[in-house]
């Protein structure tokens, strides 16, 4: 690769574009799964990144650590994804609170042996519920209640990505929220 890439031509610009994807794309692969921990996700971010990369081609035509600008706009990205994350895992925690602590009321009426009408009741409320689900949204629900599966197992099994559970997740246990509030009042 030239050490100037100053007035490159069209051309030129995309062989040399597709060489950097070809020289970079594994370590760049490498260095994001370090920071994010999720291949899938890594995937995503570097060929994101490479795609910026390419937007902001008149800047870095200009330099000639393209390599340094590259790993920075990974670096950037890694850490801004996970920045999001973990605004996402503090909502999801606070739904599965909800959600636990739902149950847990469901449980008590339950075992309180004078409102086993009430409970029952209830019991089919909540089972109803779910049964509305989208079909997506029910499967991943009872994979994360009923086996107690962790968001990346159900990811995996699925052979989606984490951030489809959540939201997922984030979907059915919204509704399911919604639909108690209505039992309550």
């Amino acid at each position: 690769m030239p050490n100037s890439l100053t007035k490159i031509a069209q051309d030129d610009l995309d062989i040399i574009f597709k060489d950097l994807f070809k020289e970079y794309y594994v370590s760049l692969l490498g260095y994001c799964n370090s920071y994010v921990k999720d291949e899938f996700v890594a995937k995503d971010l570097v060929q994101d990144s490479f795609k910026t990369l390419w937007e902001k081609r008149k800047i870095w035509c200009s330099n000639s650590n393209v390599k340094y600008i590259l790993f920075t706009i990974v670096r950037n990205k890694s850490i801004n994804y996970l920045k999001h994350l973990k605004i996402e895992l503090k909502y999801a925690s606070d739904y599965r609170r909800d959600y636990l602590n739902a149950e847990l009321n469901l449980t008590a009426i339950e075992y309180d042996g004078s409102d086993f009408l009430i409970a029952d009741e209830l019991n089919d409320c909540i089972e109803s519920a779910i049964n509305e689900l989208p079909a997506r949204c029910k499967q991943i629900l009872e994979l994360s209640r009923k086996k107690e599966m962790k968001n990346r197992e159900i990811a995996e099994e699925l052979s989606i990505s984490i951030k489809t559970v959540e939201s997922q997740m984030t979907k059915a246990l919204k509704y399911l929220r919604n639909r108690l509030k209505d039992l309550a009042s």
